[in-house]
């Protein structure tokens, strides 16, 4: 067979097989089903993680807790017995099982009052500037729900050194900040307990 004829026959085999390839491939994509692309949330959203209801029932007893009393900003909500409640300042209490001293490696519960005279959103009030930027430290993940007739903003920072979970209830000209230091009081319910006695009297 001469040589041209013979190279001929060896570039029609190669294009075959190219063809060949090609097809197979292009025939698997398409059969193939197509992966969907959504938007990313908007940053409004709160609807970025499931809603819970702290007030939902408890499987803890609390017949023997306590009462903690505010008269000031008029809440009370009641803590397990035998911890210790320490008044910090006007506006702080801190619940622990222990006396902290002026330690705080231990996990504790604290209700902070944060004063809001200009009225401003929670978006607005917590970013960064007026306070801590809740929103961007939970890469705007936060739950919602509504307790004591009022809606809370449930959320679990990143940026914290021993973990905190963060529940804040906006009211007329303040917010009601619940933080668990340490996150301690999540395995067992306790910190969404004590959320779930809170009541606001006139």
């Amino acid at each position: 067979m001469p040589k041209r004829t013979l190279l001929i026959v060896l570039l029609i085999l190669i294009l075959t097989g190219v063809i060949t390839v090609t097809g197979l491939y292009v025939g698997k994509k398409l059969a193939r089903p197509q992966e969907e692309s959504f938007a990313p949330l908007s940053i409004e959203s709160e609807e970025i993680a499931p809603k819970i209801t702290p007030t939902e029932p408890s499987e803890i007893d609390i017949s023997s807790w306590k009462t903690y009393r505010d008269e000031k900003y008029r809440y009370e909500i009641r803590y397990p017995a035998g911890w210790i409640v320490e008044s910090k300042n006007t506006n702080m209490t801190v619940f622990s099982p222990s006396k902290l001293e002026g330690k705080y490696e231990q996990p504790f519960i604290e209700i902070n009052v944060k004063s809001n005279p200009q009225n401003l959103s929670i978006r607005e009030f917590y970013n960064g500037i007026n306070d801590r930027d809740l929103f961007s430290q939970t890469n705007n993940r936060y739950t919602t729900g509504e307790i004591a007739g009022r809606k809370y903003f449930k959320f679990v920072p990143y940026i914290t050194f021993a973990g905190e979970v963060v529940v804040v209830i906006p009211l007329n000209s303040t917010f009601l900040e619940i933080t668990d230091f340490g996150s301690k009081y999540q395995e067992n319910r306790v910190f969404d307990t004590m959320i779930s006695t809170l009541k606001f009297f006139n």
